[in-house]
């Protein structure tokens, strides 16, 4: 399997990775194939929880976040109790037990001027960017996918956890064939200690058996959408077609399908 997807059009004509709007193409393919599982990991406020319950009302969505500030100010949010969206202060990570969690000045209790989201499990390159290290409770992915699914059950990855994606995703390995989807945040450059780059987590995604679709048009982090190659072999006209509507109509296209 190549680093870059190849996908068959109406007409068997292979094309290669498209530069979309990710988080739209991602939406629109949650509405085609409505898995039974979403997980949210680094949610930060679980707002895009909120758009995967309007794009796949009976899907259960657990929405992970390790930052405690953001955790309890997500439990102090209604909508996303009366959206029956699970919220769990979880680091994802293979590590057992504990792992070490960096939060980011912008990101501490009381402020709300800097980025809630850009805390990490990675130490940034630039160490006077944290204001806390703590440990938080770790979860791997498979085990939870085997906790809230059946093994037939597929389920739907939005992965955004600055700097440590190659990480999260090695925790799927014994539930790779109930992958679906996945929409991950990569770097091109190291901004945290030790990372992992986009092209290794390319090979990690190819390795669990997803074929990469489309990349944001971003110099520094790109958002990536990848799909199960068994899938996108069964339904690749459909497929084509929800990138071609996000390619012409973009964010009106999501709203579009909501309504169906």
């Amino acid at each position: 399997m190549t680093n870059t997807a190849e996908v068959q059009d109406a007409k068997g004509a292979k094309s290669q990775e498209k530069i979309l709007k990710t988080k739209y193409l991602f939406l629109n393919l949650l509405r085609m194939f409505r898995p039974a599982v979403i997980m949210d990991v680094g949610s930060m406020d679980g707002s895009d929880s909120i758009r995967f319950r309007h794009m796949s009302p009976r899907s259960r969505i657990i929405a992970f976040e390790a930052n405690p500030y953001n955790y309890k100010k997500m439990l102090g949010n209604p909508r996303l109790s009366d959206l029956k969206i699970e919220v769990r202060n979880r680091l994802v990570s293979t590590k057992a037990e504990k792992g070490e969690f960096y939060i980011s000045k912008g990101a501490v209790a009381g402020n709300n001027s800097g980025n809630m989201g850009m805390s990490s499990s990675m130490l940034p390159v630039n160490a006077e960017d944290v204001a806390e290290k703590i440990e938080v409770e770790t979860t791997r992915l498979d085990e939870v996918i085997a906790e809230v699914s059946k093994e037939s059950e597929l389920v739907a990855l939005w992965i955004d956890v600055e700097g440590a994606g190659y990480e999260v995703l090695s925790s799927v390995m014994a539930a790779k064939k109930q992958i679906c989807l996945l929409h991950i945040e990569v770097e091109l450059a190291e901004y945290w200690v030790g990372q992992k780059l986009k092209n290794d987590v390319i090979q990690l995604a190819n390795e669990l058996g997803l074929v990469l679709l489309a990349r944001s048009d971003n110099e520094t982090q790109q958002d990536l959408v990848f799909i199960n190659a068994r899938l996108l072999q069964e339904r690749a006209k459909a497929v084509n077609q929800a990138m071609r509507l996000t390619k012409w109509l973009g964010p009106l296209s999501s709203r579009l399908l909501e309504r169906i």
